[in-house]
């Protein structure tokens, strides 16, 4: 593939990209073909024969004596019942010579050898793959292996006529003298000695290379797919033994570098896989029969989910859990409830001796870690050892160093199990969030008081969890947004909600809009008391609606407060 087009094995031999437009007609293409073709090749024998593997493992064969349509429609000379075809797929087309297939569908694809081709050459064994159907091109047994001799006898005639001239017309010779006889004769007697030296040169150079092909390769071929059948019957059966055997031998009767030799591994490969599950099975039932358990249940769980033998290992591995492994879990629950820390480590130590990737098991592991910690004494070892694992991380978080801490809390994530994998991931989690409310909280100070103090809140909570170290990030922020939010109620005339606010914000951070927000607001206050106090004797009612105005405004502990409710009396 190159420049993200796909390559084809006729592309590879004569160059160029393989063609992605709709067909084109089949005159204009078979005359592409002819301008394509390689010339002085080999010429192949006048009939080859079809070989076709249906998705059914139907096999039909059907000999090429000249152009064939090939679908799953009737009208085809060859018919596949495979609905993943096009009716009208592709076409195998001769010149008597020499042979091309042709794609002749719209949106169906043709695989030679394994490469997507839209139109190439045969030339005998070739896998030619449509939908869920194979097809092999297979040359016909060569029945005269020999030589054309007839233009050798040409120049054997050629040697005994005259010497023709520049013009072609026989140049007339004087008649040689006696010596000159002689000499002739052996030159001719020397010639035709070479010429029939250079015939059986050229015989044995012709017969060499069809000494290497086995007279009946067809009909080896022809058995071996018969086996190849019978093995996907056994493989249908599971029979996976005697498919093994099968299809091995079928191979045998293969060339090793051909197409079918690469059908066969595929089905062995497959085969072997199930055998091999079969064999752990077997295997693991042995162990289980003679009292050894825990092998038998490490070797079940090697058997993949797509194998025929996962069912019943999965049946066997349940029947190990509920008699040897349950019990253990039981035992070490009543253990851990009743504190007896020591002999529920033993009881999971025997458990993982099973599996240890187990999640009841992960999570006693867990609550058994937790309870030797609170029940361990302070300054123990036990407790020391398991705090000096977090120390790191909540330094740099103290620190302002956010992403280092959480780049050393997911570290330890990775590294530690049960408790102190909960403990990291935890604290990671813990990191990550302060960071976002912490942005978020200084973000919106301006824009969204009110979401600010959210959001800075959450992360004063989480700060407080992890020690505390960061209340100068948030604090002097926190008290902005508490200012602001006090100044907008008291805009609104609600002093009471206005008060708490500035006396929050002066309680995070001392800041000036906060003690002038309070002054403010305590000014009002006595402005209020004072218009009570005269309005006492004259109206009562307003008396009373100005003192609780008063009351709500400022907190119980102040001196105005406590006067204003004497008002009231």
């Amino acid at each position: 593939m190159s420049n993200g087009k796909v390559t084809s094995s006729f592309d590879a031999m004569f160059g160029g990209d393989s063609p992605q437009q709709p067909v084109t007609p089949k005159r204009e293409s078979r005359s592409k073909l002819y301008d394509l073709r390689r010339p002085g090749g080999e010429q192949p024998a006048q009939e080859y024969t079809l070989i076709v593997v249906d998705p059914g493992g139907q096999e039909r064969e059907f000999p090429v004596r000249g152009e064939i349509f090939i679908g799953n429609s009737p009208q085809n000379h060859v018919v596949i019942d495979d609905p993943s075809i096009a009716p009208n797929h592709m076409s195998i087309g001769t010149d008597g010579q020499t042979f091309w297939v042709q794609n002749t569908s719209d949106g169906g694809g043709i695989s030679i050898n394994g490469d997507y081709a839209h139109d190439g050459w045969l030339s005998g064994g070739e896998e030619i793959i449509i939908g869920q159907s194979v097809m092999y091109f297979v040359e016909p047994e060569l029945d005269a292996p020999f030589g054309d001799f007839s233009d050798l006898d040409a120049k054997l005639q050629g040697a005994e006529g005259g010497i023709e001239g520049a013009g072609g017309a026989p140049i007339k010779q004087k008649k040689p003298s006696n010596t000159l006889w002689f000499l002739m004769v052996g030159t001719l007697y020397a010639s035709c000695g070479g010429v029939l030296a250079l015939g059986g040169i050229l015989f044995f150079g012709q017969l060499a290379p069809f000494a290497s092909i086995t007279p009946n390769r067809h009909v080896h071929l022809k058995a071996a797919l018969d086996q190849m059948l019978k093995g996907k019957q056994l493989i249908a059966q599971k029979e996976w033994q005697e498919a093994n055997l099968v299809l091995k031998e079928a191979k045998q009767k293969v060339p090793k570098d051909g197409p079918f030799a690469k059908i066969f591994d595929g089905y062995i490969a497959r085969v072997s896989k199930e055998v091999h599950s079969l064999g752990i099975l077997s295997k693991a039932k042995t162990f289980f029969r003679t009292e050894r358990a825990k092998q038998a249940y490490a070797l079940l769980g090697k058997i993949p989910k797509d194998r025929t033998a996962y069912k019943p290992a999965i049946a066997l591995r349940t029947r190990i859990f509920n008699s040897e492994v349950k019990p253990l879990i039981e035992e070490t629950k009543r253990l851990l409830a009743s504190t007896k820390l020591k002999e529920a480590r033993n009881r999971l130590g025997r458990i993982f001796d099973y599996t240890a990737d187990l999640p009841i098991a992960l999570k006693l592991q867990e609550e058994l870690e937790t309870k030797e910690i609170q029940n361990a004494p302070p300054g123990s070892k036990i407790r020391e050892r398991y705090l000096a694992k977090f120390k790191k991380g909540l330094d740099l978080f103290n620190g302002g160093q956010y992403d280092a801490a959480i780049k050393f809390f997911t570290e330890l994530e990775a590294r530690e199990k049960g408790l102190s994998k909960h403990k990291a991931r935890k604290y990671k989690e813990q990191v990550t969030k302060f960071k976002e409310y912490l942005g978020t909280g200084i973000r919106l100070l301006r824009s969204s008081p009110s979401t600010a103090i959210k959001n800075l809140i959450k992360a004063e909570k989480i700060d407080k969890q992890l020690g505390g170290g960061n209340k100068a990030k948030y604090g002097r922020k926190l008290a902005i947004a508490y200012a602001n939010k006090g100044k907008s109620a008291s805009r609104s005339g609600n002093y009471g909600a206005a008060f708490r606010f500035f006396r929050k914000s002066n309680s995070l951070s001392a800041n000036s809009k906060a003690r002038s927000g309070l002054r403010r607001l305590m000014g009002r206050a006595n402005r209020m008391y004072k218009q009570a106090r005269v309005l006492k004797d004259l109206d009562k009612a307003a008396t009373r609606k100005l003192v609780r105005k008063i009351l709500k405004m400022v907190p119980a502990s102040s001196s105005i407060h406590k006067r204003a409710r004497r008002l009231l009396r």
